[in-house]
């Protein structure tokens, strides 16, 4: 079976992920220096905002503009890093991602966004293994998992990939992209009648989304193709 690359792109984790508003009383920092990290957490909060509005560029500007405030704010620097991978900004991204995690172990989903960095590289090992981390530290994160799968697909592991993909639709049945991704998988290990069956699932629950409008007629092309393959066998 020939081998498309056309796979969706990568997921990222989606926006403020695992935001919480900061408990300033108990908040581990220096007295002399809260009056400065109030005043971060309002830059941070404008960054959230900003990035709710899929406003990358103003909320890049707004988290950066709290960590030159308040340098050890981890929270502010996962942010950037976000902000840095979806702007194409791969090296600042990567630094950035893990000074939060020096800063803040449990700030897991930062290894699915350095995990990002290097599936945009065509690094899909170091990928796959920042995936791993976050889903050492929460097995339920859809966005890792789903990603996890691309990154063994990428690795000429089909079979992983579809397990990743059978996971996250267990976690969310609506995460419509595993099913194109899964009956590529399917074909990369030669099972036409189970990547019919996936393009078929995909192309139903994704018809009326006019932003899948590519995807879906990219998948009824494959199903035509495998389709006809089947009936010349």
């Amino acid at each position: 079976m020939w081998r498309k690359t056309a796979v969706l792109i990568v997921a990222l984790a989606a926006a403020a992920a695992g935001y919480e508003k900061p408990d300033l009383e108990k908040a581990d920092i220096d007295p002399e220096d809260l009056a400065r990290f109030k005043e971060a957490y309002t830059f941070y909060l404008d960054g959230v905002g900003f990035e709710k509005d899929a406003s990358w560029v103003s909320a890049s500007q707004a988290y950066r503009k709290a960590v030159e405030i308040y340098h050890n704010y981890p929270d502010a620097l996962y942010g950037l890093g976000r902000m840095a991978l979806r702007l194409g900004r791969l090296d600042e991204a990567e630094d950035v991602l893990r000074e939060a995690l020096t800063l803040k172990p449990e700030l897991h989903r930062a290894h699915t966004e350095l995990g990002s960095v290097h599936y945009r590289r065509g690094d899909y090992n170091k990928a796959a293994l920042e995936y791993k981390d976050a889903l050492k530290h929460d097995a339920d994160d859809a966005v890792a998992r789903y990603n996890l799968g691309n990154a063994y697909r990428n690795l000429d592991k089909p079979k992983d990939a579809v397990k990743e993909y059978e996971k996250v639709l267990a976690l969310d049945p609506d995460y419509v992209d595993c099913y194109y991704n899964m009956a590529l998988a399917y074909e990369d290990m030669g099972k036409v009648e189970e990547a019919v069956t996936a393009y078929d699932t995909f192309i139903e629950a994704a018809a009326d989304d006019p932003n899948q409008l590519e995807w879906v007629n990219r998948a009824k092309e494959y199903r035509k193709i495998l389709r006809e393959g089947k009936k010349d066998e």
